[in-house]
């Protein structure tokens, strides 16, 4: 029976986040505190110091890396979100997070067997990938997704999402001109038999790196004029809301209307609202309020049928003052809402954020604590509070600054929501921003890849490796007893580490009292009752008798 396809949508699916792993802490060293009377808590310190040798042994991340979707991802209605985030190419490419948006990661994947390629926005693959490979023979295209024959071959991560969804769109193009067009570029292939040919051409392992470098050096030049259009656009933006002043009015060729259109260009439709604003709080309004109120009972006095023109002129005149009107208010409520903001940008650019003054509140009143106490473990205490009270302060402090100085750039440019209200349409759509190479970085599973196309790579291109066998390289294989045995060595370096700075901070303890022979010792002491009594040995029934020796 054939296997059902996987159909993952990527944007629907959601996990469970990782659980997070217990790391183990060895407890604090405090002065003026001795564990002779606590056996027990030595025995604990041993215990807790083979649980961190354990926990520094184990690996960082998993070795294997999740390739391909699963069918069991997708989330039934009623069902409970029980699977875990896998362990994928994006944790390796972007551990940090630094690329959240859909199309500034490009993986691209590679057949194992036959050099085949796929592209995709997703750190997995799903059947649907396959659409990419376009059949041309027989065999050419793989019947299904192999975990086993898809290998990671590169991912490259763009500063803006725009840009690499035109690489994107661009490397899928050029990928398919290689499999399709292969009679313009390699015509000897043509006297080959049809197994060579097929195996040449679904080798797209340089193409690749050549397609990758063409279209990087593609987006570097189509930079060149998409910065020129963010200008024009800057450009246009200020002369409309300030005035052109390059526009020149020839009273003698120009008729009044384009004379008029051409004062309101210079003059800048920041300046026109505020003259609009300032005629409507004047009285404008009630004027044409009572004007329109006349003219409507002159319309109403005229019999049907008779005066048509008057009737005519009447109509347009109170479609005028209406619009007038409209005018009027729609300038009163933007020269106040830019007011508004104008008002608003300055307080935050002036004035003290309330965050901050909270933190510093708590700030002076944790040290004002900290004087009063005695116990040295609460001062421990106090102090650590102090030190993470003081971390927030300096983050809320920092998140501030940036707030303000953006506050400050509004408040020069005038770039806010009242402003972009003024705006026709043609100056809001929104433009993308132009595309550039230095942010751009390719990690390659194979470093020597990017010698394919050596000397066609534009400047600023970022090459390293992608760390996919460094977390194995660094982990040693060991057997069982080689792993118990250095865990034991371990095990007595922390302890004998955490023991030194105890009897540092402790002098009237010695090495000796704290050692694991004392403290076997001690744990073997009677106390209580037992130290009067003689009492038989117990066996422990749960534990298998020694078999003779023979």
């Amino acid at each position: 029976m054939p296997r059902l396809p996987v159909r993952v949508r990527m944007n629907k699916v959601r996990f469970r986040p990782p659980r997070q792993r217990n790391v183990p802490v060895l407890p604090a060293v405090l002065s003026g505190r001795s564990l002779d009377i606590h056996p027990d808590k030595l025995a604990l310190v041993q215990r807790k110091a083979r649980l961190v040798a354990e926990h520094m042994s184990a690996p960082d991340v998993p070795f294997s890396v999740q390739k391909l979707a699963k069918a069991s991802w997708v989330k039934k209605p009623g069902e409970k979100m029980n699977i875990e985030k896998p362990f994928t190419l994006r944790e390796l490419a972007d551990p940090a997070g630094a690329f959240p948006k859909h199309g500034q990661l490009i993986f691209v994947f590679r057949h194992v067997r036959t050099n085949q390629i796929l592209y995709s926005f997703t750190e997995v693959l799903d059947e649907s990938h396959l659409k990419q490979i376009p059949f041309f023979a027989k065999h050419s295209t793989p019947p299904s997704l192999r975990r086993d024959m898809w290998t990671p071959h590169c991912v490259v991560s763009f500063p803006t999402p725009e840009q690499g969804h035109n690489a994107f769109r661009k490397l899928r193009e050029f990928r398919k001109l290689h499999e399709l067009c292969w009679d313009k570029t390699n015509p000897e292939w043509i006297r080959e038999s049809d197994r060579s040919r097929m195996k040449k051409i679904m080798n797209q392992r340089a193409n690749t790196s050549a397609d990758l470098a063409r279209v990087l050096s593609m987006q570097a030049k189509q930079s060149v004029w998409m910065q020129k259009r963010l200008d024009d656009r800057e450009k246009q933006t200020k002369h409309f809301l300030h005035g052109n002043t390059d526009i020149t009015i020839d009273a003698e060729k120009d008729k009044k209307i384009i004379q008029k259109k051409k004062a309101l260009l210079m003059k800048g439709r920041l300046a026109t609202i505020q003259e609009m604003a300032k005629l409507a709080n004047s009285g404008e309004i009630n004027r044409l309020a009572v004007e329109r109120r006349n003219l409507t009972w002159r319309l109403e006095r005229i019999r049907p049928g008779k005066n048509d023109k008057l009737a005519e002129r009447l109509k347009k005149a109170i479609l005028a003052n209406k619009n007038r009107t409209d005018n009027l208010l729609w300038a009163k409520r933007r020269a106040h809402a830019l007011t508004t903001v104008q008002e608003e940008l300055e307080k935050q650019a002036t004035e003290k954020d309330k965050q901050v003054e909270k933190l510093e509140r708590t700030v002076l009143r944790l040290q004002a604590s900290l004087k009063r106490l005695t116990l040295p473990a609460r001062r421990i205490e106090r102090k650590a509070m102090i030190r993470q009270a003081k971390e927030k302060l300096r983050i809320a402090q920092e998140e501030a600054e940036e707030r303000a100085a953006l506050a400050r750039e509004k408040t020069e440019t005038g770039d806010h929501h009242a402003t972009q209200a003024i705006l026709p349409r043609h100056l809001t759509t929104p433009l993308p921003a132009a595309f550039v190479t230095k942010g751009v970085e390719i990690q390659w599973a194979d470093l020597l890849d990017g010698e394919y196309a050596k000397g066609t790579w534009p400047e600023g291109i970022v090459h390293t490796v992608l760390p996919l066998t460094e977390q194995r390289a660094q982990t040693t294989p060991m057997r069982q007893a080689e792993y118990l045995k250095e865990i034991e060595e371990d095990k007595k370096r922390i302890y004998d580490d955490w023991v030194s700075r105890y009897t540092a901070a402790n002098s009237e303890i010695t090495m000796e009292d704290l050692s694991e022979e004392a403290v076997e010792a001690r744990m073997r002491r009677k106390v209580g009752l037992r130290r009067y009594l003689t009492l038989p040995t117990l066996r422990n029934p749960f534990k298998r008798r020694a078999e003779p020796e023979f």
